[in-house]
């Protein structure tokens, strides 16, 4: 291959990862949007969200069941889903010795927070 011809299939490339990193900088520029809509829109700050769509994914959660999903301490998560009960998002039951967390549908916050990332009720 003539240095000619190797230096046309650089630019190509070049054009090319160009043109991804591009597309990739538009789309951070959307999630970056998405996050600030999403603070304005909830105030709940990204930790908290975690939380809550886990509870979601997995139905009636203990703490040490949401703790093994998102890999953070059970002490960590227990706080984050008291304060998430506390706000209206979730609902707490205990059944026999352990505490289970639910999404809590009957709030409006729920509601309108489902709406926004989305999430169909299960």
């Amino acid at each position: 291959m003539s240095f000619s011809n190797r230096l046309e299939n650089l630019e190509k490339r070049l054009e090319y990862l160009e043109a991804l990193l591009y597309k990739i900088e538009e789309r951070v520029k959307i999630l970056e949007a998405l996050s600030l809509t999403y603070k304005q829109v909830s105030g709940l700050p990204n930790h908290l969200l975690t939380t809550f769509i886990t509870v979601y994914k997995l139905g009636p959660a203990t703490a040490s069941q949401v703790a093994d999903e998102t890999k953070k301490e059970r002490a960590v998560e227990s706080a984050y889903l008291n304060q998430l009960t506390t706000m209206g998002y979730l609902r707490k039951e205990r059944k026999n010795r352990k505490i289970y967390f639910e999404i809590n549908y009957d709030s409006k916050l729920t509601t309108d927070l489902l709406k926004f990332l989305k999430i169909q009720r299960k």
